[in-house]
């Protein structure tokens, strides 16, 4: 038993008398149940003390107490046992045990197995993770079906409030709770209880009930297997292509659930979600076709402001289908916000500049101080007690000013010091009468492409029609000249864009110019969706191994 105090060995907790008491009345209820006392008292005596338990062992964390059978509790064992050897737990509907959970003065039948997913601290003094499904929809905490975690899986307080960040904003997201849990008489510590969905969304603040799809990780898990459990060490290894950012590298889950399969309406949601991803995996439509751009824009930017790159992950990330919209939402779980200083992968946005524009809109909004004072407001009673109660397992580090240098992080991010490369080609086309200016996004955002200062006397506006045809990396909306993002890690350099400014224009609003040495070029560029622009200059004369474009 796993006992964590802060107080001097002559002292005694509530807690300890309570566990006394406690271990007393089952020892009592033994003995009367041998000598066949009446069972109903030994029960009222139970109860009420835990009752007394639950209501002194804290204000702010639940208790829940698990009783399993000894023959299903080996079955736990050979559950973990079998991960160990594999280094990944494969669970499914058929390896649950079942549990009696204790409440309050509630016991709760309940089903109970190993957490699937890599075979992590399954140490005898590590904190197990458990998937839990109630019996009869009966609900614990508001819950019928659940996961107890390690807090730190998911960086404690950290998770709680990036879920919370995500419900204010309207995003579908798992309840976040913690609890403290006893399992067959052992104190195994705090644990988080996050809510599981199975295959079916419940329904609730404002949406229906609808089909949850997911991706098949079991490949990925296995392969992780592979290199004995290190994840990091199968991601290195240039030959498995593995990576836990790009969900385009796995496959759809597909199993088959009766609670789906026996109604045809969800059957029917089910299939159009799935053939979405899949064809979103092959590339043959873009991201913004079935999932809600808006919404998605804002899930990408609160992931990116608390560093959830987790929540992206094909390990957690699934989708709910919209029955009211027909659109997929993502279902965010396990996001470990700060676990690293990086910032999210903009593989996440499927180069779809739909998306990417949602995304920038919304970081625009999230990197305001203003909104980070709003949501340090609403979130700091229930965090500055949560806070009190995890101090026996966990010195929390302030949330705000780490996320106050997070947004300035995304500020900068949307005023990059250079947007552009551009350079001056006009060895040959002055004499037809052009001058030509090559282009080429660096950033892995759109970038709209606003015009041309000559001379810092003369701006023209930039022309779709100067745009040499046949280069697929530049879009054209409503008349706006936009240049696609730079995919990450893109091979073959950069993508120039080639416009050919009429010499008349630029002579007719500078009419002093005489010479080409004279001209001096900046281009007016600025990220869609902002309004801030910046001014780059061009350089003289484009190195040949640069000009990959065609007249």
């Amino acid at each position: 038993m796993k006992i964590i105090t802060n107080r001097s060995r002559y002292s005694v907790s509530k807690r300890s008398i309570a566990a006394i008491i406690l271990v007393c009345a089952l020892i009592a209820g033994i003995l009367l149940g041998h000598f066949g006392i009446v069972n109903m008292l030994q029960a009222s005596w139970q109860n009420a003390l835990l009752r007394w338990t639950a209501q002194n062992e804290s204000q702010s964390i639940p208790l829940l107490i698990v009783d399993m059978p000894f023959e299903n509790y080996n079955l736990i064992l050979s559950q973990r046992q079998e991960a160990l050897q594999k280094g990944f737990i494969a669970s499914s509907e058929t390896s649950f045990v079942t549990a009696d959970l204790r409440f309050g003065a509630e016991i709760i039948p309940v089903r109970m197995q190993l957490q699937s997913g890599l075979a992590q601290h399954l140490g005898d003094d590590d904190k197990w993770n458990f998937e839990v499904v109630t019996r009869d929809n009966q609900q614990v905490l508001d819950q019928t079906r659940f996961n107890l975690i390690d807090p730190a899986d998911n960086n404690w307080l950290w998770e709680w409030a990036y879920m919370e960040a995500l419900r204010k904003e309207g995003l579908p997201a798992a309840n976040y709770q913690f609890v403290r849990l006893f399992l067959n008489g052992d104190d195994r510590g705090i644990y988080a209880m996050q809510e599981s969905f199975g295959s079916l969304f419940p329904g609730y603040d404002g949406r229906q009930s609808g089909p949850i799809v997911a991706y098949d990780v079991q490949p990925l898990l296995e392969t992780a297997a592979y290199f004995g459990g290190d994840i990091e060490a199968a991601i290195a290894d240039p030959s498995t292509n593995l990576t836990l950012n790009n969900p385009q590298f796995v496959g759809v889950d597909t199993n088959p659930d009766p609670l789906i399969a026996d109604d045809e309406q969800l059957s029917t949601q089910m299939n159009q979600a799935t053939a979405f991803l899949r064809a979103l995996q092959r590339g043959d439509v873009a991201a913004s076709e079935g999932f809600d751009v808006a919404q998605y824009g804002r899930f990408l930017a609160l992931a990116d402001l608390w560093g959830a790159a987790g929540t992206l992950s094909p390990l957690n990330l699934t989708y709910y289908f919209n029955p009211q919209s027909g659109r997929l939402e993502p279902l965010s779980m396990n996001g470990n916000p700060m676990a690293t200083s990086g910032r999210i992968s903009h593989e996440a946005t499927y180069q779809d500049p739909l998306i990417q524009a949602a995304y920038i809109r919304a970081t625009a909004d999230f990197s305001d101080p203003d909104y980070l004072v709003e949501l340090e407001k609403d979130l700091n009673p229930q965090l500055e007690r949560l806070e009190q109660a995890l101090r026996v397992e966990t010195g929390q580090s302030p949330i705000w000013p780490q996320l106050a240098q997070r947004q300035e992080q995304l500020r900068l991010s949307l005023q990059p010091a250079q947007p552009i490369i551009a350079y001056l080609d006009s060895s040959e086309w002055v004499q037809e009468g052009i001058l030509q200016v090559k282009v080429a996004n660096v950033l892995n955002l759109p970038l709209e492409v606003l015009g041309f200062n000559i001379d810092g006397a003369t701006f023209l506006e930039a022309d779709p029609a100067w745009i040499i045809a046949g280069q697929d990396y530049v879009a054209l909306d409503g008349g706006k000249v936009i240049l696609n993002a730079v995919p990450s890690g893109a091979l073959g350099g950069l993508a120039f864009v080639s416009f050919n400014l009429p010499m008349q224009e630029i002579i007719k609003q500078d009419q002093e110019l005489q010479f080409l040495s004279e001209i001096e070029i900046t281009i007016a560029t600025r990220i869609p969706g902002l309004e801030e622009k910046q001014l780059t200059p061009a350089g003289a004369g484009l190195p040949a191994s640069l000009n990959n474009d065609t007249r």
